[in-house]
């Protein structure tokens, strides 16, 4: 591997919010220069482990052997283990594709909802500005958190 540029990058321990840090995390290898998109994705899956500190450490290293084949599914099993919402959250939902047709240019996200419930771990029911739940529940990694 090549040298890297260095990253200015906080460590994770679980206390940040776990997309601000992800996304921290892309924005900050977005300087480094690769000779393949294989490279590239190692280079993030390194990166990932090296800034991480506490129960996200361990978490990392309990994770079954070959569970992990790209960062992408690195990114999406972290998301699904700390990102946690609370009752009374606002957040966005991930569109659904089958029905709100967002296309290319379209809008990804719909909302804002309300957390009504947890379900359990990762799973939540939300409700609408009027107070009416839907008959289905949401997974934490088709959740965002609103900012106004």
């Amino acid at each position: 591997m090549k040298k890297r540029v260095p990253m200015r990058l906080d460590l994770y321990s679980g206390q940040l919010d776990p997309e601000q840090w992800l996304s921290s995390l892309l924005d900050a290898t977005k300087r480094q220069r690769y000779s393949s998109p294989e490279e590239q994705d190692a280079h993030l899956c390194q990166a990932f482990a090296e800034h991480l500190q506490g129960e996200a450490l361990t978490w990392f290293i309990q994770l079954r052997t070959e569970s992990i084949k790209f960062f992408d599914d690195l990114a999406a099993a972290f998301l699904k283990q700390h990102l946690q919402f609370a009752v009374n959250d606002i957040v966005l939902r991930k569109s659904d594709s089958t029905t709100d047709r967002a296309g290319k240019f379209g809008f990804h996200w719909s909302g804002p909802f309300r957390i009504a419930r947890v379900v359990k771990r990762g799973i939540y029911e939300l409700e609408d500005n009027f107070g009416n739940t839907f008959n289905r529940t949401w997974n934490a990694i088709d959740l965002r958190r609103f900012h106004d």
